[in-house]
């Protein structure tokens, strides 16, 4: 893979994390007013699976990025 499709890749991937870390941060914020609200204890609850579920999502791009920017540190500054 030559050294150009891996910076594009790292463009992708900090794209794809970026959107997930929106949608975990929409559902903190949804499930911190919800908390509020007594009866809406059950929609806590899925809010929370949903995030943990988000944040698995977001952990295999981040170290998919973190691989490659680790190749990319160990090439000479001038090739």
């Amino acid at each position: 893979m030559a050294v150009i499709d891996k910076f594009y890749e790292v463009k992708q991937l900090k794209f794809h994390i970026k959107m997930l870390d929106e949608k975990i941060n929409t559902l903190r914020i949804k499930a911190e007013f919800q908390g509020v609200k007594y009866s809406d204890l059950p929609k806590i609850k899925n809010c929370m699976e949903k995030l943990v579920e988000l944040e698995i999502q977001k952990d295999k791009p981040q170290t998919k990025m973190d691989t490659i920017l680790g190749e990319l540190k160990v090439l000479p500054e001038h090739f």
